[in-house]
């Protein structure tokens, strides 16, 4: 994407501070993970298609 490794750490920090992302895992094991999207309806909860017998 073109930007350091070091842009992206500071960028994270920031989305972490304002509580969009969180931080699981430490070192090179760290992953981050998106504040979920309110009033956003998973797919997991959208009722499945019925087909006619």
């Amino acid at each position: 994407m073109g930007d350091s490794q070091r842009t992206v750490q500071r960028a994270l920090a920031d989305l972490e501070a304002t509580g969009q992302v969180r931080a699981i895992g430490q070192a090179r094991a760290r992953r981050w993970l998106a504040a979920p999207l309110v009033g956003f309806t998973t797919i997991l909860l959208l009722p499945t298609a019925q087909a006619n017998p």
